[in-house]
């Protein structure tokens, strides 16, 4: 036993450095796309532009019907060869994308995309393609080759993007293909690379293994449409009862989060290998215990730092004319903080194959964002899309760490947690406020760093034991 406590959070630890030079890179190139697009793009043009991938988003679930979680979830089980999962995926894969072919026409009375529906279709297909190829390489355990990938996707896009805005001057139309032609290419490099033809030849098909894998994805569209509805109904929602311009600054003010963003998307993607593999062997709540703790001080220090930046980066990140979206950024800095944690829990439930439960809890978020979207954009404008989107995201971590604990009880260290969120928010709210930014911000981070000292000496330790080792 004493082998095995380090080796896992050792394991963790690896993974996440992988995932991290994959998606740190990746994400940061896209994150500096932003100034490319608002300079060049108007707010009316970036906003549908993001309008067809916000609906190609919503698609997607029901054409694939989430059958790439079920190849990941059985995929890492041992129950069954990965290569059979593979092979049922990609079954799955051929027939939504002549089902999503076949519907394409139908977009034409959604007057906002009519034009760019054939985009909107190799958008869903390149992405559905996508998600099959890079879940089935952390199933093989070629996360090397997944982050690598990751770095090169970014780079495709960004030279995609020159070649279609800068040079040949194509606006929306550009964007649009940037987004597919670089998609497109990953996966066929994912194909090549990581030994998928040959896993493919090599499989049998099992029906039975397919039936296990449908039933445990088909409650996952409904999640995936949930969340949907709280990452991207808002965008619609601004646009319908606002205008394209409005939603042109609300997208811009969002992808400051998606700093935030790639903390989570590092850690979830590690931590979804580890909380799987932990509980198909000892199932250690200690384990869950510490790494929450870890995790969401780290969480709330990365919100608290960028909320402090945000004003005077603002000014250098957007054009001019989107400037004033820096105010809607501390709120959805929380939004994103609360998310995390339910993104922790989710990957809990992944390892139980609760995934009625996750469908269920992302459901009732997502019937929130809607209620408060409605009430809230027409009396408070942009505002009421982002305070819709907080109370989705608080709403989903309640349920979630509430859920994991009737199956594993969790130490949550909510003597720690809730001072952490009650400073955070003090601070979200005066910052928005535009209230002596700065002065509250340090004196924020000195009572976030007294609270945490403690803890980070251990983790310090811990990977000085781990590395020597």
């Amino acid at each position: 036993m004493a082998e095995k406590k380090p080796s896992r959070y050792l394991s963790l630890i690896k993974d996440t450095g992988i995932f991290a030079i994959g998606t740190l890179g990746s994400k940061l190139v896209l994150f500096f796309l932003v100034p490319l697009y608002t300079n060049i793009l108007d707010k009316e043009q970036y906003g549908t532009a993001e309008l067809v991938i916000t609906i190609g988003q919503l698609v997607m679930p029901f054409i694939s019907i989430c059958i790439y979680e079920g190849m990941f979830r059985f995929g890492l089980s041992g129950e069954e060869k990965r290569e059979r999962a593979f092979l049922n995926a990609s079954i799955i894969f051929v027939i939504g994308s002549v089902a999503m072919v076949a519907i394409t026409p139908l977009f034409s009375f959604y007057h906002s995309v009519s034009v760019w529906k054939w985009y909107l279709c190799g958008y869903v297909v390149a992405s559905f393609a996508s998600s099959n190829t890079l879940n089935y390489l952390k199933v093989k355990d070629r996360n090397k080759l997944y982050s690598i990938l990751n770095i090169l996707h970014a780079l495709l896009l960004v030279a995609c993007n020159v070649i279609f805005l800068i040079v040949i001057k194509t606006g929306i139309e550009g964007y649009l293909l940037s987004t597919i032609i670089s998609t497109v290419i990953t996966v066929v490099l994912a194909f090549l690379f990581g030994g998928m033809i040959s896993d493919l030849h090599n499989a049998t098909y099992d029906s039975e293994l397919m039936k296990e894998m449908i039933l445990y994805s088909i409650p996952l569209i409904l999640n995936s449409v949930s969340w949907w509805v709280i990452h991207s109904s808002d965008k619609i929602m601004v646009e319908w009862i606002l205008d394209a311009s409005l939603l042109g600054l609300y997208t811009a003010a969002a992808k400051i989060p998606s700093l935030m963003n790639v903390a989570i998307t590092i850690f979830s993607q590690a931590w979804r290998l580890s909380s799987i593999k932990e509980y198909d062997s000892s199932n250690d709540t200690q384990f869950y215990s510490n790494v929450f703790k870890y995790y969401y001080e780290m969480i709330f220090g990365v919100c608290i730092l960028i909320t402090a930046i945000t004003k005077i980066f603002m000014k250098f990140y957007v054009g001019n004319n989107f400037f004033e979206a820096w105010r809607f950024v501390p709120l959805l800095l929380l939004s994103a903080a609360f998310n995390a944690f339910s993104s922790f829990s989710g990957s809990m439930f992944e390892a139980l194959k609760k995934s009625k439960t996750v469908m269920s809890t992302t459901l009732i978020a997502g019937i929130i964002n809607i209620v408060l979207n409605f009430i809230l954009i027409p009396l408070i404008g942009v505002y009421g899309a982002v305070l819709g989107t907080l109370g989705a995201y608080i709403v989903i971590a309640i349920l979630r760490m509430r859920g994991v604990y009737k199956h594993i009880k969790i130490d949550y260290s909510l003597k720690k947690f809730i001072p952490l969120v009650l400073i955070t928010v003090i601070q979200t709210v005066l910052v928005t406020l535009d209230f002596h930014i700065y002065i509250v911000s340090g004196a924020v981070m000195i009572v976030y760093l007294i609270i945490c000292f403690r803890d980070f000496s251990e983790v310090t330790k811990m990977i000085k034991k781990i590395i020597r080792r």
